[in-house]
C-alpha cells in the first residue's frame, strides 16, 4: 500500500460507515471515494483489500470489476468510537497543545524561529481523529503552553497566545524526555518534591546551613489536573442549558478559565484551585442552575474535598 493510500483508510472506514445505511445490504461502492481522492481503479482495489485484512471492513459484495465494502462489526465500533473521540473538549486539548509542541520544537531544529502559529493548522499534526483543529483551539492551545512555561514567542492583544513562538529550553526537554506529551510532564514535574526533615528539637523556622530537615511539598497530580479540566468542560458544553443570572455566570466562567490556567500552570497553587472548585460548586448548587448544574456542582465539590 502506498504512503499516500495509507493516509487515507482511516478516512475510507469512516466514509463506508457513514455511507453504509444508503443500501438495505450496506453495500458500498469503493469508486464514490476513489473519485473524490483521485484514485484509479487499482488504488481502490488496494484501499479495500487493506482495510479487509484490518478487519475494518469486507468485501463479499465485490464483483471482478468493481469494488465493493460492507463495515465489519469491529469497523462499526471502531469508527463510532473515532466520532466520540473526535467531539471530547478535553482530548482535543491535549492532541492541540502535544502537536503544537513538537510542531514548534520540528521547526525550531529546522532553523525555521519563531513561525507563525497559524502556519501549524496546514501540518497533519493539527488533525485530531481526522478533524482539523481550529483556530480558537489552537490559540488556546498557544496560551497554555506559554503559561506553562514551554514556549515564548511574540504577543498581540487580539490574540490569548503568542503569535510567533519557539519552545523554550523546558519546551525542549519536555520534546526529547516525554515525546513531547505536555501531561506527562508536568505530572512528572510535580512529583519532584522535596522532602525536609527537621532534626533535634527545632520548633521554628530551620536555618539555611541545617544539615538534618525535611520539608513537605504539596503536589498536584496530572489525574487531578484531568479532573479539574472535566469540571471546566463539563460546564462548558452544559453552560447553554444552566440558567444563571448574568452576573453569576459570568463569574463562574471567570473562574473557570482561572481554574484551567492554573492546573496547567508550571506551579500550580492547589488551594487556589480548592477555593475556586468550591466557588463553582456553590455557584451551580443552586435550584437556578436547575439538575445539570446540581450535578457538575456535586462534582467539583467532590474534587475539592478530596484536595485536603
Amino acid at each position: 500500500m502506498t504512503e499516500n493510500l495509507s493516509d487515507l483508510y482511516e478516512l475510507f472506514v469512516e466514509w463506508v460507515f457513514d455511507h453504509s445505511n444508503d443500501n438495505p445490504l450496506g453495500e458500498v461502492e469503493v469508486a464514490g471515494f476513489g473519485s473524490m481522492h483521485n484514485l484509479t481503479s487499482e488504488a481502490c482495489w488496494t484501499l479495500l483489500r487493506h482495510c479487509k485484512e484490518r478487519g475494518f471492513v469486507d468485501d463479499k459484495h465485490s464483483t471482478l470489476g468493481t469494488p465493493v465494502a460492507n463495515i465489519t462489526n469491529y469497523g462499526r465500533e471502531w469508527a463510532e468510537a473515532r466520532k466520540s473521540r473526535r467531539g471530547d473538549k478535553i482530548q482535543r486539548k491535549i492532541a492541540a497543545r502535544n502537536g503544537l509542541l513538537v510542531w514548534l520544537w520540528e521547526q525550531k531544529e529546522a532553523g525555521r524561529g519563531y513561525p507563525l502559529v497559524d502556519s501549524f493548522r496546514k501540518s497533519p499534526k493539527a488533525k485530531f481523529e481526522g478533524d482539523i483543529l481550529s483556530e480558537n483551539e489552537i490559540d488556546r492551545a498557544a496560551a497554555s503552553l506559554r503559561d506553562s512555561g514551554l514556549i515564548h514567542g511574540v504577543e498581540v492583544a487580539q490574540r490569548r497566545g503568542p503569535v510567533r513562538a519557539e519552545p523554550t529550553n523546558e519546551g525542549d526537554r519536555c520534546i526529547e524526555q516525554y515525546s513531547g506529551d505536555v501531561m506527562a510532564y508536568e505530572q512528572a514535574k510535580h512529583k519532584a518534591g522535596t522532602n525536609i526533615t527537621f532534626g533535634g528539637d527545632n520548633k521554628g523556622a530551620f536555618a539555611v546551613d541545617s544539615q538534618h530537615f525535611e520539608q513537605h511539598v504539596t503536589v498536584f497530580e496530572g489525574e487531578k489536573v484531568a479532573q479539574v479540566m472535566s469540571v471546566v468542560e463539563q460546564y462548558r458544553q452544559a453552560k447553554p442549558t444552566i440558567n444563571l443570572p448574568a452576573e453569576a455566570e459570568a463569574e463562574v466562567v471567570e473562574v473557570l478559565e482561572e481554574l484551567e490556567r492554573e492546573v496547567n500552570s508550571g506551579t500550580p497553587d492547589v488551594g487556589r484551585i480548592r477555593r475556586g472548585l468550591q466557588f463553582v460548586g456553590a455557584h451551580l448548587n443552586t435550584a437556578a442552575a436547575g439538575a445539570l448544574g446540581n450535578l457538575i456542582a456535586a462534582g467539583a465539590l467532590e474534587l475539592a474535598a478530596s484536595l485536603g
